[in-house]
């Protein structure tokens, strides 16, 4: 189905979200009050925008957004490179073209944009798995961004200098402070990963879903020989930055008390979960046990000094041993 700049656009995309369980909205503009439009059923739960300074200099999108999406539970998420226009039902719905979230993108005005834009209802699971490795490349935006993207709009001077300059200058904010929760394993174990994996075109949506997040996750893109798969899947999860500052921290907890020292109970993990990682919608909806539990699998599983139990029935421990 094709949407043209003379239909109603708003309407369509209204619909659209208001059919989905959860969406998800990758666009390189997005204007605050149109998006607001589309959004009546707040389904959106993430967001990806491109936010180039020289583009919110401008106004091609809305700073405000960030605002919105704190107020309504969006993970919202900067690209620079993205110039995509895509709602996406998170499964195989999609909305894709022309049209950014704007009012001449999207209002049928008379100043408006000429927009092609098309609705379908087959998208492949390499097409899935495509635009979900865009947000392996994407950055939080938390306060601490917004607020240097705030300073650097205020304080700029738009004259004939401003159009000529090169905007290499300004930080691209690739680092962020701690992890996403997102950051973490999905899928039970890693058995259980390669199950999944061989069986990728006859999955459940949610078993899809999980699935390729932990493919883009761990950077799995080709099966073959179980081994070989085991290995790369090995190496990624071991080189994670998450899982290596995690374990670091079970290794240094209790370092001066040596008859606990490299061991983290569930108290401990929950503080520094608290310390270090920021909430983001995930694919599986787990309590922090249930990540706790699946983190402690994934890591005894690839490294043979850790191991988990729980002791006196109530409280799960890791624990670090040097072999």
């Amino acid at each position: 189905m094709f949407l043209l700049s003379s239909d109603d656009l708003i309407s369509l995309y209204t619909q659209f979200t208001d059919d989905c369980d959860d969406a998800t909205l990758l666009c390189a503009y997005i204007k605050t009050e149109e998006l607001k439009k589309i959004n009546v059923s707040k389904k959106i739960t993430s967001i990806v925008v491109r936010w180039n300074v020289k583009d919110l200099i401008l106004g091609s999108s809305d700073l405000d957004l960030f605002e919105y999406c704190k107020e309504n539970n969006i993970a919202l998420f900067r690209n620079e490179r993205l110039h995509m226009k895509v709602l996406w039902d998170n499964y195989n719905r999609i909305i894709f073209g022309s049209s950014n979230i704007s009012k001449r993108g999207l209002d049928a005005i008379r100043e408006s944009n000429l927009e092609f834009n098309k609705l379908d209802n087959s998208l492949t699971f390499k097409e899935r798995l495509y635009l979900q490795s865009v947000f392996s490349s994407s950055i939080l935006v938390d306060d601490s961004l917004h607020e240097q993207l705030k300073s650097i709009i205020k304080n700029t001077e738009i004259n004939q200098d401003f159009f000529e300059e090169s905007f290499d200058k300004y930080p691209n904010y690739i680092g962020r402070v701690g992890f996403l929760l997102s950051d973490l394993p999905q899928i039970e174990s890693p058995v259980e990963f390669y199950k999944l994996f061989s069986n990728r075109e006859s999955l459940s949506k949610v078993n899809e879903r999980i699935l390729i997040h932990d493919m883009v996750l761990f950077d799995i893109h080709n099966g073959g020989i179980s081994g070989l798969f085991f290995e790369r899947l090995k190496m990624n999860f071991n080189n994670h930055p998450f899982i290596v500052e995690f374990k670091d921290a079970v290794k240094r907890n209790h370092a001066n008390r040596p008859e606990r020292a490299g061991s983290m109970n569930f108290g401990a993990v929950r503080l520094w979960f608290a310390e270090n990682t920021t909430t983001v919608p995930t694919p599986r909806p787990f309590e922090l046990s249930e990540y706790v539990q699946v983190l402690y699998t994934w890591i005894c599983y690839f490294d043979d000094e850790f191991s988990w139990s729980v002791p006196g029935g109530h409280s799960q421990v890791i624990q670090y041993r040097a072999i």
